[in-house]
């Protein structure tokens, strides 16, 4: 997977403040400040957007005012597997400091609380189904929810938790299509889109789910086989979602 060439000083950065000057690409990772000390190494299929919110942008910044620090990275194919490995290898190779922390608590808002409390009441009728890094809905990235298109029982406990929800508080949940058996429901926080909605097969993919977190709340993530079977290959809603890829917890 690694060039036998492999130059870690060779690889093309830019400083932790030009971070929007990153590409687009997917790759590796790596802030390094100017004494080669790493802080940390992560991955992305888009390093670019992976930068825009990155937690620990307000770390590394922090460090920055006494040491530069660079991002550089290390450009690879758009593949889950080969970037999962390559991560594994280059944090073990390096053990940079951060990797080994956990990320200090930010102040959570009020439209935070409200949606992790929602998410926490849904997450045991709907899987992630993927997301798509700028989707049509809200030009924001956004994960898409899934319950099951033939069973009603998901959709008429959703709509009760929905409707108690936007009845408490600022915090709302829309409908983006208003079905009476499968409707669609659509929010947004923080910078990231999250809409609800039915496909088949639903109840079959949550038997096989692979267990995540979306905004810190436990959900089951379609799991790598059923997305290329049956989204990848053959989805039937695409041109809903156009450029759904596989969730990954970032």
């Amino acid at each position: 997977m690694i060039e036998d060439d492999f130059n870690l000083d060779d690889l093309p950065s830019v400083e932790l403040l030009e971070k929007e000057r990153l590409p687009t690409t997917a790759g590796i990772y790596f802030a390094v400040d100017s004494n080669d000390q790493f802080w940390y190494i992560g991955k992305a299929q888009n390093i670019n957007k992976r930068w825009a919110n990155h937690h620990r942008y307000d770390q590394l910044k922090n460090i920055n005012k006494k040491n530069t620090i660079k991002l550089k990275w290390y450009e690879c194919k758009n593949n889950e597997e080969i970037l999962t490995k390559l991560e594994n290898y280059f944090i073990d190779k390096y053990y940079p400091i951060l990797n080994q922390t956990k990320v200090e608590a930010k102040q959570v808002t009020p439209a935070e609380i409200s949606l992790r409390k929602t998410l926490v009441k849904i997450s045991k009728y709907v899987i992630i189904y993927g997301y798509e890094e700028d989707s049509e809905i809200f030009g924001l990235p956004t994960v898409f929810l899934k319950y099951d298109l033939l069973d009603h029982n998901p959709a008429r406990i959703l709509r009760s938790i929905f409707d108690a929800n936007n009845r408490k508080g600022s915090f709302k949940w829309s409908y983006h299509r208003r079905l009476k058996t499968t409707p669609v429901w659509k929010t947004k926080c923080n910078g990231i889109g999250i809409v609800v909605n039915s496909e088949l097969n639903v109840n079959y993919y949550i038997q096989n789910g692979e267990a995540t977190t979306l905004a810190g709340i436990s959900f089951l993530n379609l799991s790598s086989k059923d997305f290329d079977r049956y989204v990848s290959k053959r989805d039937l809603s695409h041109s809903y979602h156009p450029n759904i890829q596989k969730y990954v917890m970032t």
